[in-house]
């Protein structure tokens, strides 16, 4: 019987004796319950190493394995990403292995407070993975500089938490690849930067030009590097003024324009300019950018490169007479981009449904202004990636979905389980799947569903 409420659900769970059902439910029940869902989680040893591994076992669940002794299986929990911090801090108070210590140094949940405790002198693999975890505190950082390799001292200047004192150390003991690391950080010391601004390596220049707490000042004079990559960084982090744009525009390299054309609000000669540059990259950007003049993207839909014409198809600026011309595109690919327009005429719509290009066919299925009739149609396709198109149709009504329940491929059953619009008779009937990862990630939209429900009712 279709399960109207969360305790509905558990006894169908438990009554199918599923552990794939039990492991969705166990987050969203009490203790209580939860014993009779882990007798059938837990019920061999095969299923746990399965669950200590699997990427969508719920925090709650590792928890619970990792009282158990055997190391290999705690060994896996601590890999696992959805570890908690209370269940790594529960393991490194119990019988922690030289090896599971090193996987709780660098575990990204694991709390400062356990960090602190950690004898990183008792080898290198635990000292690398606490230069590396961003969790480390800083007084752990700063006894573990002294005798860090330059690789280390790399890890370390990732930290978003360094210090300027810290970053200044860094800067003065390691090598090119640390000083980049550090002149990209956001904490980077002032009276650094001129230093990193005349250095003669390119990295260093380059990550200090994309670090977004420079100054304008500071990246006016980064904007005539010799190198085009750090004047492409200096694109890419913030406004410049026309006649800088102007002068980019002539830039030698097409790494540097192609970044240029990139960037929204550009000068009308300047965004001309880039529209007839040689370098097909760079007329592909200026077609794709919503600020490009009407006249430019009619110039640029007769450009001899299909990627060209793809941008200004999916360019939120392009009007209706040009789709129109992009709809008869020789290229398919040119014609799935205006097919994925949601706001594409009617009359398009009906005319690229009709196509049997497979891209094209998918792009109708992923737009929310497709009819009925032809998703239905889409939804029987022999083509999985059409069939999926349906399913992540953000207007795709209960009545499609239902034709793709028995879906072939189990990857389009898991999305159907997960997709908002999937109403509680999919997902049941998808909770008996004989996938079960497709059973799993059903019986969790349904809990979640249930205890939204039930949340929204108490207040």
């Amino acid at each position: 019987m279709l399960p109207q409420t969360l305790d509905d659900l558990v006894n169908g769970v438990v009554e199918q004796s599923d552990p794939y059902g039990a492991l969705a439910l166990h987050p969203y029940v009490d203790d209580k319950i939860r014993v009779k869902l882990e007798q059938q989680m837990f019920a061999s040893r095969r299923l746990k190493y399965v669950f200590a591994s699997a990427h969508y076992t719920p925090g709650s669940v590792l928890d619970r394995l990792s009282v158990d002794d055997d190391k290999q299986l705690r060994i896996r929990i601590l890999k696992h990403p959805n570890t908690g911090s209370e269940t790594l801090a529960g393991i490194f108070s119990g019988k922690c292995t030289a090896r599971m210590r090193i996987l709780i140094a660098g575990h990204a949940n694991t709390p400062g407070k356990i960090l602190e405790q950690i004898n990183w002198r008792e080898s290198d693999s635990l000292r690398k993975a606490l230069c590396g975890n961003a969790n480390t505190p800083l007084n752990v950082i700063r006894e573990i500089l002294d005798i860090c390799t330059v690789t280390e001292k790399k890890m370390i200047a990732g930290n978003p938490n360094l210090d300027k004192e810290l970053l200044q150390m860094l800067w003065n003991t390691g090598d090119a690849y640390v000083k980049a690391e550090v002149a990209s950080h956001g904490a980077f010391p002032e009276e650094l930067v001129d230093r990193a601004v005349a250095s003669d390596e390119v990295i260093v220049r380059q990550k200090l030009a994309e670090n977004p707490a420079l100054s304008t000042k500071v990246l006016y004079r980064l904007l005539l590097d010799k190198s085009p990559k750090v004047r492409a960084a200096v694109v890419r982090n913030q406004e410049i003024s026309v006649e800088q744009e102007h002068r980019l525009s002539d830039d030698p390299s097409d790494y540097v324009r192609r970044h240029e054309a990139r960037r929204e609000g550009l000068a009308r000669e300047v965004i001309n300019k880039l529209a007839e540059d040689r370098d097909a990259w760079v007329r592909r950007w200026t077609a794709g950018n919503p600020t490009t003049p009407e006249d430019i993207l009619q110039k640029l839909v007769e450009d001899e490169n299909l990627y060209v014409r793809r941008s200004v198809s999916r360019n939120k600026s392009c009007p209706v007479y040009l789709l129109k011309i992009l709809a008869r595109d020789p290229s398919p690919w040119v014609k799935a981009g205006v097919a994925l327009r949601d706001d594409l005429p009617a009359e398009l719509l009906l005319q690229l449904s009709e196509e049997e290009d497979i891209d094209i066919q998918s792009a109708i299925g992923r737009n929310p202004n497709t009819p009925v009739h032809i998703l239905k149609r889409l939804a029987l396709s022999d083509n999985k990636d059409i069939r999926r198109s349906v399913i992540l149709n953000t207007g795709v009504t209960v009545e499609v979905l239902n034709l793709l329940v028995e879906d072939p491929y189990p990857l389009n059953r898991i999305i159907l389980a997960s997709r908002q619009c999937c109403d509680r008779r999919i997902r049941w009937q998808l909770a008996n799947d004989p996938d079960q990862e497709v059973r799993f990630s059903a019986v969790r939209a349904l809990a979640m569903q249930m205890v939204n429900q039930t949340n929204l009712e108490c207040r």
